[in-house]
């Protein structure tokens, strides 16, 4: 019988990814190493990872200041300051999010 190797799970370095958006800006970091984004209560913006070939999971700590989708589709609800979370390869990358 053929033996499948385990797929490995991605090692990802987090100083080597960026977070950009759909609308060609890369989120600049903060002293922390955490990403900075603002954006008007009347946008949407698309959050991606580069930097690796992994597939970012999203979550929002704060749901009724915005939503984000399972592909980093950003909805504000509200003016407001939440964290996004994008995990990737094992790495998790912190966003602070402020709706104006």
């Amino acid at each position: 019988p053929v033996v499948e190797p385990e797929p490995e799970t991605p090692t990802v370095d987090p100083a080597a990814l960026t977070v950009g958006t759909n609308v060609g800006t890369t989120l600049p970091k903060d002293g922390n190493g955490n990403f900075d984004c603002t954006i008007k209560s009347s946008e949407t913006i698309r959050l991606s990872v580069s930097g690796t070939d992994a597939a970012a999971t999203w979550a929002v700590a704060d749901a009724s200041v915005l939503s984000i989708s399972a592909d980093g589709l950003i909805t504000p609800a509200k003016g407001g300051t939440t964290t996004v979370t994008a995990t990737v390869g094992g790495a998790v990358l912190t966003i602070t999010v402020r709706i104006k």
